[in-house]
């Protein structure tokens, strides 16, 4: 069994360490995360190891594999910075699905994706790298979810919807057909998406609309 060793271990770590233990794919050795003290167990026999500054060690000791396991949701470039520092390094990053997930072999998930208990990803679907689709989030056939997503609980994307990189979707938001959300854009919890979202803004409400 291969070992992975997680970036981040606050509660959506938690959520991804259950995954990785119902997966039983992969030999979890423990957390990086420098905002929790040395030795804190996050989760019942997960502990706090250091900082992402003791990444070198851990890949010295063969550890191949990482993930990065906070979902960052006003700060999504955050994840990517992340990554990349692991990329340089030589680790590779796998896509966790929980076993509790209904997803179609025509759906295309990319690197380092984590896929929640309870989310539905329909046949056409794709996934870009290093995106979250959270508890019990759906995206209906043909959905075009770009890089470093966040598809929060409970959100419903219909048919053909496009989101755009870097992206976030509030939980329990709606998003109806067809419609495209760009880049760079936070959705707030709870918004019902009738009309195309541009890049770079943050919307909500319902209908939603763009506020700033």
């Amino acid at each position: 069994m291969e070992k992975i060793i997680l970036l981040g271990g606050g509660g959506h770590a938690r959520v991804v360490i259950d995954t990785i233990l119902e997966q039983k794919r992969y030999e979890l050795v423990g957390v990086l995360d420098a905002a929790i003290t040395l030795g804190s167990e996050v989760f019942p026999g997960v502990r706090v190891l250091g900082s992402d500054q003791d990444l070198q060690k851990y890949f010295a000791q063969g550890v191949r594999h990482t993930f990065v396991a906070f979902a960052a949701m006003e700060n999504i470039q955050a994840r990517e910075m992340a990554v990349r520092r692991a990329r340089e390094i030589g680790f590779w990053f796998p896509v966790l699905i929980h076993p509790k997930t209904i997803i179609s072999h025509q759906t295309t998930i990319g690197e380092g994706t984590f896929i929640a208990a309870g989310a539905i990803l329909q046949p056409g679907t794709s996934i870009g790298a290093h995106s979250i689709i959270n508890t019990g989030a759906q995206v209906d056939h043909d959905g075009k979810i770009g890089a470093y997503c966040h598809i929060a609980p409970g959100a419903v994307l219909s048919g053909n919807v496009t989101v755009h990189n870097y992206t976030h979707i509030g939980t329990g938001s709606c998003v109806i057909e067809s419609r495209t959300i760009g880049e760079r854009t936070f959705i707030g919890a709870g918004s019902v998406v009738v009309d195309d979202i541009p890049a770079n803004c943050k919307a909500f409400g319902n209908p939603c609309r763009v506020r700033k």
